[in-house]
């Protein structure tokens, strides 16, 4: 951004040189195409840098998630996937079930409660509601974040409302190995 923002500075002393000399008048069209081009280079940088500011949203299946190490529930399976999203500059959003906390811990956890245990904002969490299943939550988060979906879940029974879910790539893969938790990451970009 600093060479655009300095094309710019040079092509406006340029112009206004050229302008108000009449020795250099004839390069006033060269100075406003080169100024011209220098505020095209500026803006383009400007918004480059302002598109990395913008979060790239992931939506976690945190209730699938929890089973991929040693298919057994555990919170520190979704932790491990949430921090390697992190690092991979991603904001991850996790909805987990109802039953969530009852399979991690013999009890109900909230919103509050599993954000806690992954490290991460509550705005970040949803638990769904009793009786109502969290597949339509990820699905409607992913759709309206323009986001793809971290779950060994094909969703299979709701392709006909979500037909994205077919797209390839829209949904990561991910499994435990010997090198611990891993995630389809080409599929990530």
């Amino acid at each position: 951004m600093f060479v655009a923002l300095s094309l710019v500075i040079f092509s406006t002393l340029a112009l206004v040189f050229s302008a108000s000399n009449d020795a250099w008048s004839d390069f006033v069209v060269i100075g406003f195409a080169i100024f011209s081009a220098s505020i095209f280079i500026l803006c383009r940088a400007v918004f480059a840098r302002i598109r990395k500011l913008k979060p790239k949203y992931i939506v976690i299946d945190g209730s699938n998630v929890m089973y991929w190490r040693d298919r057994t529930p555990n919170v520190n399976s979704v932790r491990e996937i949430v921090d390697q999203l992190i690092r991979l500059h991603f904001m991850p959003c996790i909805v987990f079930d109802a039953n969530a906390g009852y399979l991690l811990s013999g009890r109900y956890q909230n919103n509050r409660a599993l954000a806690k245990a992954l490290g991460v904002s509550e705005k970040q969490v949803t638990v769904a509601q009793r009786g109502t299943p969290a597949d339509p939550i990820i699905l409607d988060f992913a759709r309206s974040l323009d986001a793809k979906i971290v779950s060994n879940d094909r969703f299979r029974d709701w392709i006909a409302a979500y037909p994205e879910v077919l797209r390839q790539g829209h949904l990561i893969k991910g499994g435990n190995s010997a090198d611990g938790l891993w995630l389809a990451r080409d599929q990530l970009q």
